[in-house]
């Protein structure tokens, strides 16, 4: 009881101060889990047969994890408590709290975020900790063999969406980036990367994500909307991903469909309406747009992806209201 009274004198907080009425009212929740703890454990405690000394190993390696994962995280909330109060839409906002951490035990960690900025606190978070070891080192060969990554899960949500049903979605979510890091085409000799997937909150529906994005972002056609998770490249990753599934790539199409100069608003969100009505009318739209002289992506809207038709450019279309980038904040002070 204790615990849910503090979560809902948060919420308050959030509604009153993490979004800006008139200028957005979406909160997100992010749920991290660090990745392949237990092997790399195995792997620092391996040949190690005295009892006092294997003690002091996993005190060492536990001090590592619970100091690293909460500097990652300190240094993530202190930039975007700082800097993203200082980008203009947020100029007259009564607090500079745009990141407020609900749970932290070790590697797993949710926290409540202003939505918009939601993305850019995972990359950020995901580059920190990327930087940290399990052995305390920071050399190349430390970090390749016992640097720590992480997958997290968003969930998009109004401030009086059921925060229990948010949680779920965020945590579901981070599973799923679990399962696209597992495969074994996206690791490095057992080495998994960072990845992030999410989902804006539109009805309790979301509690399954699964069923739900079967049934909301599948095309009666068959083709598949959605291309997340997706994955942040790290300083020491040597990865062989697929481009389409990067976070660049991602970020790529957003500022691609965000420029008007190169498309209408109004165009991108026709666009975004019409990838569910399936193949068919995307094409019919995009020749009409060719025909009036606007350019889209070279890529094109559809590619394979494990043997299923799968839209290029939906995720960036349906964001294109909920993401102000890493980029963005990190150069109001420039």
């Amino acid at each position: 009881e204790g615990v849910r009274s503090g979560i809902k004198k948060q919420m308050r907080i959030l509604d009153n101060y993490i979004t800006k009425k008139g200028v957005d009212s979406t909160l997100a929740i992010v749920h991290i889990d660090g990745n392949n703890m237990g092997q790399r454990i195995q792997n620092l405690i391996a040949g190690i047969e005295d009892y006092e000394e294997a003690v002091n190993k996993m005190r060492e390696i536990s001090y590592n994890i619970n100091a690293s994962y909460k500097q990652a995280y300190e240094k993530m909330q202190e930039f975007f408590n700082s800097m993203a109060a200082e980008l203009p839409q947020y100029e007259e906002k009564e607090t500079d709290q745009f990141v407020m951490k609900i749970l932290a035990a070790g590697d797993d960690i949710t926290y409540i975020c202003n939505g918009n900025i939601a993305l850019a606190t995972v990359e950020f978070y995901c580059r920190e900790i990327s930087r940290c070891t399990m052995n305390g080192k920071n050399d190349s060969e430390s970090i390749r063999d016992y640097g720590f990554s992480v997958c997290a899960g968003i969930a998009y949500i109004h401030s009086h969406f059921p925060f229990s049903i948010g949680y779920e979605v965020a945590e579901a979510c981070c599973g799923n980036a679990k399962k696209r890091a597992k495969c074994p085409d996206n690791m490095d000799q057992g080495r998994i990367g960072n990845w992030v997937d999410f989902q804006i909150c539109k009805n309790i529906q979301a509690q399954d994500l699964n069923q739900m994005r079967e049934r909301e972002y599948k095309t009666r056609y068959g083709e598949q909307l959605l291309l997340r998770p997706y994955y942040i490249r790290a300083d020491e990753d040597r990865m062989a991903i697929s481009p389409e599934v990067t976070f660049e790539s991602f970020k790529e199409n957003l500022t691609y469909f965000r420029n008007e100069e190169k498309l209408p608003r109004t165009f991108a969100k026709k666009l975004r309406n019409f990838y569910p009505q399936g193949e068919n009318q995307v094409n019919r739209l995009m020749s009409f747009l060719e025909s009036r002289q606007w350019k889209l992506p070279k890529a094109g809207p559809y590619f394979e992806n494990e043997n299923v038709k799968t839209a290029s450019w939906y995720d960036a279309l349906e964001m294109m209201d909920y993401y102000i980038g890493l980029d963005e904040v990190t150069g109001v002070n420039k």
